[in-house]
């Protein structure tokens, strides 16, 4: 198989893992499944990626990949409301791939742990949100500190919310306006930092 054959192969693994995983959720990678839904023989799952594990990273980095490139697109507008812009991009991309979300953000695949690689990807996701704070703090929108400690409090605050409402966890049993909730607290958590 040539080298451009190979690539597109894994490819298509990939896609049909990723289709497997937003229909059925992480239980439903299978390399048995994954392979019947690319077209291709187990054989090929495990001699392109080493079995699911393998598939699991290239999910896990595909993921993070369009994640960060998503936030990078809003860090690119103005820095009026770059912060608010950044949380928005968060939720709304959680909201459209929960289940690569939940691989990137939870163990939902027992026993995968992440490859080198994998975490350098990861990292750079956090980066943009960084880069974004310490922008702010030049500017003079957001007060002096250790721009890492509120990068990190923002995120944690972004992926809790965002969390609890994939797991569809709510505090009444009346559905909750989580739109506003989420835009008042990272409000909140914004305001706490500004200059």
């Amino acid at each position: 198989m040539s080298t451009d054959a190979a690539e597109r192969q894994q490819q298509t693994i990939v896609k049909a893992a990723l289709e497997l995983l937003e229909a059925g959720g992480p239980q439903a990678l299978r390399v048995r499944d994954i392979a019947q839904a690319a077209g291709c023989t187990t054989m090929a799952v495990y001699s392109r990626f080493g079995g699911k594990d393998g598939v699991v990273d290239a999910i896990y980095i595909d993921g993070f990949r369009r994640f960060t490139e998503a936030l990078e697109r809003e860090a690119k507008r103005s820095l009026d409301d770059r912060a608010e812009r950044l949380s928005t991009a968060y939720r709304r991309w959680a909201h459209a791939n929960p289940g690569v979300y939940q691989v990137m953000f939870t163990e939902a695949v027992p026993g995968f742990v992440p490859s080198q690689e994998a975490m350098q990807v990861a990292h750079a996701s956090f980066s943009v949100l960084l880069a974004a704070v310490e922008e702010l703090q030049d500017d003079g929108r957001l007060r002096d500190g250790e721009p890492i400690e509120m990068a990190w409090a923002l995120w944690g605050m972004s992926h809790g919310l965002v969390m609890l409402e994939l797991a569809g966890i709510q505090p009444t049993a009346e559905p909750v306006a989580a739109d506003g909730i989420y835009s008042s607290a990272l409000a909140a958590v914004w305001r706490g930092f500004t200059a």
